[in-house]
């Protein structure tokens, strides 16, 4: 529209109205206008913007199996691992704890196979599994920790078995 003539007067330039957004105010400072935007997303970093790529693992839609229903776990899975905990704390103690690792162990091992015919119904494998192994290490501790007190217990009465032997021989060597 450039000039705008008014009767009897010089033509005057008509006043600029600054470029309005589409909700009637002035656009925001930086703002583009959609016609003018660039067609691939710009990055200020110079690096190509990060793209997340679907995990082939991960279940479809991002939710869980079954509509969320949440399978229950085995209550022995849970026992177990809170009896293998707590043997192992109290056998590094005392050593008498090391008593409830077999007990541990057992509950884990039936627990995972209880999980596993289960097929898919129980949950817990790993709380199973955990306490399982807690229930091998203290057996295996319980173990050494008998032998040991077996052979104290041997070397103490072969000790007493020779010393009882050795009175019994005068210091030039014979009998008495």
């Amino acid at each position: 529209m450039g000039a705008m003539t008014h009767p009897g007067g010089p033509e005057q330039p008509e006043p600029q109205q600054p470029p309005t957004h589409e909700s009637g105010w002035p656009p925001p400072p930086g703002h583009v206008p959609p016609h003018e935007q660039p067609t691939e997303p710009t990055n200020p970093y110079g690096q190509q913007p990060y793209v997340p790529q679907p995990d082939q693992y991960q279940q479809p839609y991002g939710g869980q199996p079954y509509g969320g229903y949440r399978v229950p776990d085995d209550p022995g899975a849970q026992t177990s691992l809170i009896v293998g905990i707590v043997a192992l704390g109290v056998g590094m103690l005392c050593g008498i704890g090391f008593l409830g690792s077999p007990v541990a162990w057992v509950m884990g091992a039936r627990a995972k196979r209880r999980i596993d015919q289960a097929q898919g119904r129980l949950g817990g494998r790993g709380n199973a599994q955990a306490g399982m192994i807690l229930g091998i290490v203290g057996t295996v501790l319980l173990a050494l920790a008998l032998l040991v007190m077996i052979a104290i217990i041997v070397f103490v009465v072969v000790g007493i078995a020779n010393e009882a032997s050795f009175d019994t021989y005068e210091l030039d060597g014979t009998a008495a």
